[in-house]
Order: C-alpha cells, then structure tokens, then sequence
C-alpha cells in the first residue's frame, strides 16, 4: 500500500505541472515602424511589458488625476505673470527723443546761467584743439547767430549747435524714463523665462512619456532582439496590456514610439500580437495624454497668450491654461477669440 502511494507522487506531479502550463498562455509578436517610403524597420532592444490591465487602469487614473493637480497649480502661476506682465504693458514708459528737448523748441527751453548737456554725436569740435566725445555738463552763457550758443565747460568755453543742447532737468528726466524702461524691460524677460519653466512643467504633465515613468511592476517582460521579435509568457485568461517605447533617429531628429495595447490569450495557447504603426498612440488613445498635432496647437494658444499679455490683456488665464492641457474636461472657458487658434482645431484630435 505504502509502495503504490509513493508511485503515485510523480503522477500528481506531472499533472500539476500540465495543469499549470495550460493555465499560462504566450504573447508572441514583432516591434516594428514602417516608414512612408514603406520601409519595415525592426525595432530592437525594445522592452515590451506585460501589465495587468486593472493595474494599469489604476496606474493611468492615478496619474491623470495627479497630472491635473499639477497642471491647476501651475496655471495659478501663470496667471500671476500674465496679470504681471499686463499690468507692465499698461504702465509703459514712452521715452522722448532728445531732439524733442532741444533748446528753442516747445518741449526744452534754457536760459543764460542754467546747466545744459552737450551731446555729441561722434564728437564735437570746440576749437584750438579740444573735442566733446561724450555727454558734458556745462553753463549756458549766451545765444549765438546761426543756432549756436556759447558754453562754459568750465576749464574752458565753446560754441555747441543747438540740436546738441539740452537742459540738465530735461536729460535727467529722459535719463531716468530710460532707466524705467530698461528695468521693464529685465522684468519681462525674468517673466518670459519664468513662463518657459512653467510651460515646461505643464507639458510633462500632458505628454505621453508622462505616463511611462514608474508603471506597475509588470507580469512579464522580453526585450527585443535584432528582428525585433519578443515572446511573453502570462496568465491564461487575464487581461493585459503590452507596453514599450522605442526611439529611432531620423536626421538630426528622434522620433519617439509609444504602444499600450490591450490583449487576453487563453491558457495553453499562443497568440500574436504586433506592435507598429497600426496601434501606436497608447495613453493618447485613452484619452489621457495630446498627441503631437493637439500639443503643437496648445504651445501655439500658450504663445499667443504671452502676446495678448504684453498687449495689455487680461483674461481668466489660469482656466484658459487648463482647458487647453485638458480640453475634454467640462470647465466651460473659451477659448478667447484674440487667439490665433479656432477652439474646434484644439477640440479635434481628441
């Protein structure tokens, strides 16, 4: 008795180990792009993934949620910018030229005994060889024939023409509308690269390689070999999704690849599942990501807004913001007409 128990024991064995194999299933298949010259090119070292699909689904939600948290916070910053920078626009310093303040006009008057500013242009030629080449402060002494006045330098006089002389007050108010100017100036740009940084954040959020960063752990993994082929062993029945990226140079750009299919093979079996142009897209085609022509339209409104800004405009910027990375989400702000994009081109590819 004791002998046909233990004959017994590799039987069992055997069928747990063919019952354990027709519960698994393979995934086989090939990564490749075709190309417009209709050019089939394998793509290798490829890492595909299987994933469970309820992981993945939780994965994606989960992200999307944090990608929105990220992007509303990010859109408050901007609006303080473009607030900013609309007040600046408003504010603006016009500086007049120095002829509208030359002596004898309407605008710049001078009399004997106040200070001017000689202003050279190249230099200004005093006689017994002494030359002005830079701005220099001096008395008015007296009005000369032929638009000239006589000027006290101090160490010495001249006759300056008198589209070359200003009153000290006048050049000092001019001098310091300019100084305004070019800290308005520094304070635009300081804006400009503070909405690049931001902008920048926001599309990381909205991309697709967003959602490829820290993906579940997956079931089963294969990298691809120089034909571009892979093979996969998983759970009969689950469903799964199939995930790689992949890159290739073409001229001095890099095309970027991204697939997340969704498949189910039975147990025992093998199934093929090709990874190409035809099911490329990923996150994008669930909705959670722009693809390239949605995303180039958004830099283009985010653009422009940076125009309209500087034009004195002031809008509701951090919704605009945000309905632009999510345009399927319901937050009723239009896009305003001033921008150069029609709302159904944005509203299109999603």
């Amino acid at each position: 008795m004791f002998r046909d128990r233990f004959f017994l024991l590799p039987l069992v064995a055997v069928f747990f180990v063919l019952g354990a194999c027709q519960s698994e299933g393979k995934l086989t298949g090939e990564v490749f792009i075709v190309t417009e010259g209709r050019e089939n090119i394998e793509m290798g070292l490829v890492d595909v993934k299987a994933i469970r699909a309820d992981s993945v689904k939780n994965y994606l939600q989960g992200r999307y949620g944090r990608a929105q948290q990220e992007v509303k916070a990010r859109a408050s910053e901007v609006e303080t910018l473009l607030d900013s920078l609309a007040k600046l626009s408003k504010n603006s310093l016009l500086v007049p030229s120095y002829e509208a303040y030359t002596l004898d006009t309407p605008q710049g008057s001078a009399d004997v005994g106040d200070r001017v500013v000689a202003m050279p242009i190249g230099e200004i030629d005093l006689g017994r060889d002494r030359k002005l080449t830079s701005n220099t402060t001096g008395i008015l002494i007296s009005k000369l024939e032929y638009g000239f006045y006589e000027i006290n330098f101090g160490e010495y006089k001249g006759q300056v023409k008198r589209d070359r002389i200003i009153s000290i007050s006048d050049y000092n108010e001019i001098k310091e509308r300019r100084k305004g100017v070019e800290e308005k100036k520094e304070k635009i740009k300081e804006i400009e690269k503070s909405f690049g940084n931001i902008f920048r954040r926001i599309e990381r959020c909205v991309s697709r390689s967003y959602y490829y960063r820290d993906m579940p752990s997956p079931s089963s993994s294969s990298e691809t070999g120089s034909d571009g082929n892979y093979e996969l062993t998983v759970e009969g029945g689950v469903p799964y999704y199939l995930v790689a990226r992949a890159s290739r140079s073409v001229g001095d750009e890099e095309e970027q690849y991204y697939w997340m299919v969704k498949t189910t093979v039975g147990g025992g079996e093998v199934k093929e599942v090709n990874l190409s142009n035809d099911n490329l897209g990923g996150v994008v085609n669930k909705g959670y990501a722009l693809n390239e022509r949605t995303l180039s339209t958004v830099r283009r409104i985010w653009e422009s807004s940076i125009g309209l800004a500087k034009e004195g405009e002031e809008l509701e910027w951090e919704k605009l913001i945000y309905r632009t990375a999510f345009p399927d989400d319901t937050t009723g702000v239009p896009i305003p007409d001033d921008l150069d994009v029609p709302e159904d081109e944005l509203l299109s590819d999603r």
